[in-house]
């Protein structure tokens, strides 16, 4: 797991963004990276379309209530 990014990395990632980060903030996002990091793995899993909340909707008329 990932622990820590360096101010060099930061600055990459900030600038690839097209963000102007000021100190604090690149001290806030230091502080939160590693739980960036394990979300972004979260939504780069693969979903059929059985994940989707319309496939799984049942109208109460078809449950016989």
């Amino acid at each position: 797991m990932v622990t820590g990014i360096t101010e060099q990395e930061i600055d990459f990632l900030a600038r690839r963004a097209g963000f102007d980060l000021t100190p604090e903030l690149k001290a806030e996002f230091r502080g939160v990276y590693a739980s960036v990091l394990a979300m972004a793995e979260r939504m780069r899993t693969a979903r059929t379309h059985m994940a989707e909340p319309a496939s799984i909707f049942v109208p109460c008329e078809e449950l016989g209530s």
